[in-house]
């Protein structure tokens, strides 16, 4: 992993136990919420609203979930990471010298 994909997913991972963070998500959960009723109680002769609530609604899911992901996924690369540098044992196949 690069220097600054390090960086950027021990930050992004560090977000999840920020209690900012889990504020803004719970914020933004909430407007998820209240767009999916918008368009659930749109008036239904109206196409462009109907549309308009709905595409809001979907675009605000779509950034909500995909930043909870990223966050997790994040997470798992620092995991798996710290992993491999844990169990970065040398090959011996490289430092037996029998074979000279």
């Amino acid at each position: 992993m690069e220097a600054d994909d390090l960086q950027l997913a021990i930050s992004y991972a560090e977000l999840a136990q920020s209690l900012a963070f889990r504020d803004f998500l719970q914020f933004q959960r909430a407007e998820c919420e209240r767009l999916e009723l918008a368009a659930l109680n749109a008036p239904a002769t109206d196409f462009e609203a109907c549309r308009s609530a709905i595409i809001a609604w979907q675009q605000r899911r779509l950034v909500v979930k995909t930043l909870e992901q990223t966050v997790i996924d994040s997470a798992n690369a620092l995991k798996s990471e710290e992993v491999e540098n844990n169990d970065a044992r040398p090959d011996p196949s490289r430092t037996d010298r029998s074979g000279w």
